[in-house]
């Protein structure tokens, strides 16, 4: 039980290198818009498939795109 306790106390300590959200300020109008999205979206870039790879996570790849009602009815 004292292994538990202390694992779960060596686990919480840990600080966490949480992502944030990197698109709130992006130029592109678009991208700009899903800045306060509850994702931590990454522009696509070496770096973060170096990181996704290193901390073996999958990649989740949005490609939508923005219109009028008029445009896509």
């Amino acid at each position: 039980m004292r292994a538990w306790l202390a694992l779960l106390i060596a686990l919480w300590a840990l600080p966490a290198a949480a992502l944030e959200n990197r698109l709130a300020d992006h130029p592109s109008p678009y991208l700009a818009m899903h800045g306060q999205d509850p994702v931590a979206w990454q522009e696509w870039s070496p770096a973060v498939l170096e990181l996704a790879r290193r901390e073996g996570k999958p990649i989740y790849l949005s490609s939508g795109y923005f219109s009028c009602y008029w445009c896509h009815v």
